[in-house]
């Protein structure tokens, strides 16, 4: 027979089984059901505000070679037959 120090449980030996293979003796019950989880903590403060990027390098300009009306949405593109290149 053996007690432990740290839980005050103890197994008896049978002479065949190894002792962590024993259960312990005793007066106990089954576990019982695990417990709710407890409330989650509160959300921490936000940093301060990051500084402003450098700035980027200016666009190519294309020239309106032909007298056209080159304003459009890819950046002055002018068609070569003298039209209009709103459109494209």
């Amino acid at each position: 027979m053996g007690i432990e120090n740290d839980t005050n449980q103890f197994k008896i030996g049978n002479g065949v089984s190894t002792w962590s293979a024993r259960p312990y003796g005793g007066i106990q019950g089954n576990v019982g059901p695990a417990g709710t989880n407890g409330t989650n903590g509160t959300n921490g403060t936000n940093g301060a505000t990051g500084s402003q990027g450098i700035q980027g390098n200016p666009g190519v300009t294309h020239g309106n070679y032909d007298g056209g009306n080159a304003s459009s949405i890819y950046g002055g593109v002018s068609p070569l037959d003298g039209g209009d290149a709103n459109d494209i």
